[in-house]
């Protein structure tokens, strides 16, 4: 099972793009990730650049509006994300508990869904997904993964496709009769698919859907909900140019999605 985690750390949505980090707390983080690594459960792993360099992608109206960085609505953003693959949740949450964080952090513990989680007309149309770059592939070390983002941070961005089960898009997407329904989660898939052949050569990690949420804070495990429906990790030659990739993108043309957030990836300090 592939579990994302999820580190947040309160107050980094208003840090400045030039934000230091503390190298004491840098080589605790380190220590932490060497444990993921030796244990055989680490995938992958990497550190974000701040909302202040950052981009969003909205929909309103079903006309795409790149937003620059920072975003004065955000009360909580990402810092940072490690994928592990584990035999449980509760063996996900006994790692983010291991983790040295601070009193401002919280660890979101978020179980990656599985093509088997979907409906077999679901999985035809996502027929090849497996084949993308890192889409699906349970059992890939970070050992394994030679070239990846965790190599060479440059130009690396990572995309969350975000959407709430308020919005009116979801309201009406639950409206369709399940023939609708269906109709519409094939021309998705396709339309997916299609995006991936397009911007193939720029896919470091297919990512991919995203469970149910366990916070891991302070005050202990609480189960909570997000936004936050998937991820796809890319690579660009500007922000804006990865922004670009995500226009009109189908997690909103076609699914009810709301937006996707484009974020550079950081190189990890010492790493």
């Amino acid at each position: 099972m592939r579990f994302m985690m999820l580190m947040i750390p309160l107050g980094y949505e208003s840090a400045p793009p030039d934000v230091q980090l503390d190298p004491e707390r840098v080589a605790a983080m380190m220590r932490y990730n060497e444990a993921l690594k030796d244990a055989g459960v680490l995938i992958t792993l990497e550190g974000l650049h701040p909302p202040s360099m950052g981009a969003r992608v909205s929909f309103a109206g079903g006309k795409p509006v790149v937003t620059d960085g920072p975003f004065a609505e955000a009360k909580e953003v990402l810092g940072g994300y490690w994928m592990i693959e584990v035999a449980s949740r509760e063996e996900a949450i006994a790692w983010a508990r291991q983790c040295p964080a601070s009193d401002n952090e919280i660890i979101e513990i978020r179980q990656v869904q599985e093509m088997t989680d979907f409906s077999e007309e679901v999985q035809q149309a996502a027929a090849g997904f497996a084949e993308l770059p890192h889409a699906g592939r349970a059992g890939s070390s970070i050992s394994q993964q030679e070239g990846s983002a965790m190599s060479d941070n440059s130009n690396t961005y990572l995309a969350i496709f975000l959407g709430s089960r308020t919005s009116p898009a979801w309201k009406a997407w639950d409206a369709l009769s399940d023939a609708d329904r269906h109709t519409r989660e094939r021309e998705g898939m396709a339309a997916w698919h299609a995006w991936v052949d397009t911007h193939k050569d720029a896919v470091v990690a297919m990512g991919g859907p995203l469970g149910k949420t366990k916070r891991v804070g302070p005050d202990g495990i609480n189960d909570i909900t997000n936004q936050m429906a998937g991820f796809t990790v890319i690579r660009a030659a500007s922000h804006e140019d990865a922004a670009k990739m995500f226009v009109n993108h189908p997690h909103f043309t076609i699914f009810p999605g709301e937006r996707v957030e484009i974020m550079p990836v950081m190189p990890i300090p010492g790493g």
